[in-house]
């Protein structure tokens, strides 16, 4: 697998969103999977915990959180030198009903996972 630096750029302590009741229990378990895995390197915890948020959430999440977790969790494969997690997470991303205009507001998700899948080893042939 290529070796590949992927950079997340994200304030000093998390800033509470515009209106804290509004933000899902999916996006609040991500940002702590964000701070495991990016301020202290744990990959692969932050993945378990995404993991578990992913398959508790997923039917009460909107497509927007489920996108941008499902794109974290790309990542976090990717980190992992896990491809098969990550095809799996990029799979599913891609498979979200997205309206016209989540898709304008989600356009840098939406290329971050088109930046995964680039640096992704070909899938094995069976």
């Amino acid at each position: 697998m290529k070796s590949v630096r992927l950079i997340r750029i994200m304030s000093a302590a998390p800033q509470p969103a515009e209106n804290a009741s509004i933000a899902g229990k999916l996006t609040t378990t991500m940002n702590r999977a964000v701070v495991m895995g990016d301020s202290h390197g744990k990959h692969q915890l932050a993945a378990q915990i995404l993991d578990a948020a992913l398959d508790r959430n997923k039917d009460t999440a909107t497509a927007t959180e489920l996108l941008q977790a499902l794109a974290y969790r790309a990542e976090l494969a990717v980190r992992a030198e896990d491809p098969a997690a990550a095809r799996d997470a990029l799979t599913q991303a891609r498979a979200l009903p997205l309206s016209e205009a989540e898709r304008a507001e989600l356009a840098e998700t939406l290329a971050e996972l088109e930046d995964i899948e680039a640096v992704l080893p070909p899938a094995a042939q069976p």
